[in-house]
């Protein structure tokens, strides 16, 4: 065999052995990798910040019904102004129930007022009304929210009592601990209808369900947002500077402020809006307010004051309101499987997520998705892939989504099928009959075959191309 024939074969020994490792190649089963990474170790969260209030306390966004702050908000206090609140919670409630108004003008009578105050009981602060005297049921309210007035209170409760329930005030007072209930409030039980005495007890946490649900009286806020009311001075002196200075808030509305006792468990509930979002703040358990013999007022340091005014402060500075996922956010994306209209299903929030995040800039917030068990995962392409089978009904829950800052879980919201999808059958057999060609173990058989008969035919070309080379060559010494 001359030199030219053993390098004609030679390179065509070549060519097969390349080609018979890219069929190896080819064949083989594909890798799968996965990406590790190790734990960030962020810090201890501390959600005080720099701010700790002196009293049991608490910030709450009404909007996301979120607690901001919170400081001993399960201690058990005398429910002081709290049970004013309720009171005229309830009595608003019996109001719209018949068709008198605020406008509605009523005699007081005496058991009315009778024993409705005690001279000298800071729990029972009053304005001096007289039976037989004529008021509109406006002012009984309004002076009741402004002066924290127990004469005012009493003598709305019992006409509400004997006019509208037909009871007495004890059917009143059931109507109270009925809506405590219906608020959730667990650890508080009123005993009397105007927070006369100490006896009806409750938690800030309680308190502030109550506070937050009395926004949504909006007439009964409003009334309270005043510096004065006639010549009724506010008590709640985040409004007014009348008998003390220095705790005015000009961000504050509403709402009111008292003692319960002579000793003190001073409280202080208002609100602020920001954004269109709107934001209470209580303050319980405080030390009460100081009167001198010259009639000067004032308030040891520490005060419910102090603390609601720096809490205002810091929520302000330490929150930020953030939409997380809005109803059309792609948030996943399923591979359908056999005979579906169409080849993916789209995942989308079933509810928009609003949340008041603290310092968003300093903790990343993280999203972890988790699949139902109607999700599976299939082989295509020679990848594994997450697929669902149609039909799908649009709304279907296929996961959820949780989003996490600092390892705290923030809120979890469903995943839902953005649209209906539906079984093709003409897709269906034709996409069986592909998987069965051209996925799975039949799959790497064709490609086998594919390759050998295409090693076949490079092999033949070669002989082919061998073959002309070798006729010419002779060709050209027959003719020499």
């Amino acid at each position: 065999m001359n030199w030219t024939k053993k390098r004609g074969i030679c390179l065509l020994l070549a060519i097969l052995t390349v080609l018979s490792a890219v069929a190896l190649s080819v064949a083989a089963e594909p890798e799968t990798s996965g990406e590790t990474s190790e734990e960030s170790s962020e810090p201890a969260f501390d959600p005080s910040g720099d701010f700790s209030a002196a009293n049991p306390a608490m910030s709450f966004c009404v909007e996301t019904g979120q607690v901001l702050y919170e400081n001993r908000a399960d201690e058990i206090l005398p429910a002081g102004v709290i049970t004013k609140l309720c009171a005229l919670m309830v009595a608003q409630d019996l109001l719209h129930s018949t068709d008198r108004s605020m406008t509605t003008r009523i005699t007081l009578e005496d058991d009315w007022i009778r024993d409705s105050y005690v001279p000298g009981d800071r729990s029972t602060p009053y304005i001096g009304l007289k039976a037989g005297e004529e008021y509109t049921l406006e002012y009984l309210f309004t002076a009741t929210m402004v002066a924290g007035a127990t004469d005012a209170c009493c003598a709305l409760v019992r006409y509400c009592a004997s006019q509208i329930l037909q009871e007495s005030e004890q059917g009143f007072l059931a109507k109270m601990n009925e809506k405590a209930a219906a608020l959730g409030m667990g650890n508080t039980r009123f005993t009397s209808t105007t927070g006369k005495g100490s006896a009806s007890m409750t938690t800030t946490r309680d308190a502030m369900k109550l506070v937050a649900a009395f926004y949504s009286y909006n007439d009964l806020v409003m009334a309270s947002d005043c510096a004065s009311y006639g010549t009724i001075k506010n008590k709640n002196y985040l409004l007014s500077d009348y008998f003390v200075r220095d705790y005015v808030n000009p961000n504050v509305i509403g709402l009111m402020a008292g003692q319960a006792s002579n000793e003190g468990n001073y409280a202080v509930a208002t609100y602020t809006e920001d954004g269109g979002k709107i934001y209470a703040f209580l303050v319980m358990g405080a030390c009460g307010e100081k009167i001198d013999t010259d009639g000067t007022h004032w308030f040891d340091p520490g005060n419910a004051y102090e603390d609601i005014n720096r809490m205002i402060g810091w929520t302000d500075a330490n929150y930020e309101y953030r939409t997380l996922c809005k109803t059309d956010d792609l948030m996943y994306e399923l591979r359908m499987g056999d005979g579906a209209e169409t080849d993916h299903l789209i995942l989308v929030p079933e509810k928009e997520v609003d949340l008041m995040i603290f310092r968003p800039k300093e903790a990343e917030i993280k999203t972890e998705i988790k699949l139902s068990d109607a999700v599976y995962t299939a082989e295509y392409n020679g990848k594994d892939v997450l697929c669902v089978d149609a039909p799908v009904k649009q709304g279907t829950v296929f996961g959820t989504a949780t989003f996490l800052q600092r390892g705290e879980v923030l809120a979890t919201v469903n995943l839902i099928a953005r649209d209906s999808v539906e079984i093709n059958d003409l897709r269906q057999a034709m996409t069986r009959i592909h998987s069965f060609l051209f996925e799975g173990p039949m799959s790497k058989i064709i490609r086998i075959v594919a390759i050998l008969i295409g090693l076949w035919i490079l092999l033949a070309l070669g002989l082919f191309v061998y073959r002309i080379v070798q006729y010419f060559k002779k060709r050209k010494k027959s003719k020499m």
